[in-house]
């Protein structure tokens, strides 16, 4: 019962309460500022618009949760899609397309996360704290930047600007409506997961430790694998997601979205240097963007300037998040940690 409670305690302690206080405060500012807002079709509107968001910051929260991250995930979307684009252009079927270029973000998931678990199995030990943690964070930021790079190349050759998908494939407001909620249940799915189950453990663990050699190698390659595999797939659905949304498919889908998805989960708990934060938090993070988005745009900001702002406000709050994290870590470090091996 005491470790259950501890257990409890320690993620209780993980939320992100000045998000939720900062979120809390605007809500009732846009509120009295600007009281459309709130109404029910707003509210609908920002529901089926945060979606594209959540399903990126869903794949990038599970990833930097073992210790890594994903800068790789806005362009995985637009080439996934254009992959779409570029079969429904040569008259493949919608299904075969989606199917294909899931697959593909399947494929460059996993390439990804087996170097870079490769990568860090190779890594030297250090004495120095700070130098372990630089080197660990290095694998995962040099290759998805190279396969950013290489998305973005592939992503630049294709001549295609935007494709239609049909009548065939027109969603109405409902079926959004429909599918925001099914990824909101996925969302609670994967939360439980990574809460109860010993993948889920095996990944906290990732995230906590100082060298991955002290797992086997399997372990560590597999574990590493599967986020990146996971953050692949959900890029991949959010670039359908946005695709039914337009009614046609863009290479240019996932353009500037990399950095939201990070601030995203980090102003949600997510600790940057891993293995810390409830997952949840990440829907919190996507909650407080997705609202200050829609105030801004209500109250006559033009898209740069409320760009600059959002940037300026989730930047602020990171940091403060991750000031609450490190010494919420600091606080923990002589607690000994359950073998997840």
């Amino acid at each position: 019962m005491n470790e259950k409670k501890s257990f409890f305690q320690r993620r209780i302690a993980e939320l992100p309460y000045v998000t939720i206080f900062f979120l809390i405060v605007m809500c009732f500012n846009f509120y009295f500022i600007a009281p459309i807002m709130f109404s029910m079709i707003n509210i609908t509107n920002m529901a089926i618009q945060m979606t594209f968001i959540l399903l990126l910051g869903m794949g990038q929260a599970v990833v930097m949760l073992s210790g890594n991250v994903d800068l790789s995930v806005g362009a995985i979307v637009g080439t996934s899609t254009m992959i779409m684009g570029v079969l429904i252009d040569r008259e493949v079927s919608l299904e075969v397309a989606i199917i294909v270029a899931l697959l593909f973000c399947l494929v460059v998931g996993g390439i990804n996360g087996l170097l870079v678990a490769i990568c860090k199995l190779l890594l030297p030990t250090t004495k120095s704290k700070f130098f372990t943690l630089v080197l660990l964070k290095l694998p995962a930021v040099v290759i998805t930047y190279i396969m950013m790079r290489i998305l973005i190349g592939l992503r630049g050759m294709s001549t295609l600007r935007m494709i239609p998908l049909g009548e065939g494939a027109r969603l109405d407001r409902s079926t959004f409506l429909i599918i925001s909620f099914f990824v909101f249940i996925l969302l609670l799915a994967l939360w439980a997961i990574l809460e109860v189950t010993k993948m889920g453990k095996r990944i906290y663990a990732l995230g906590n430790a100082l060298s991955v050699k002290e797992f086997p190698r399997v372990s560590v390659t597999l574990n590493t694998v599967i986020v990146y595999m996971l953050s692949a797939l959900f890029a991949g659905l959010a670039g359908l997601f946005v695709a039914f949304r337009v009614g046609g498919i863009s290479p240019f889908f996932g353009t500037g979205v990399m950095e939201i998805t990070i601030l995203a989960a980090i102003i949600g708990g997510i600790f940057l240097r891993g293995g810390q934060g409830m997952f949840i938090g990440v829907f919190v993070g996507v909650l407080f963007y997705q609202i200050l988005r829609t105030g801004l745009i209500i109250l006559g900001f033009d898209f740069y300037t409320a760009r600059a702002v959002i940037f300026i406000v989730l930047i602020i709050l990171a940091v403060i998040n991750t000031g609450q994290s490190i010494l919420i870590r600091r606080a923990r470090e002589k607690v000994p940690q359950e073998s997840v091996a």
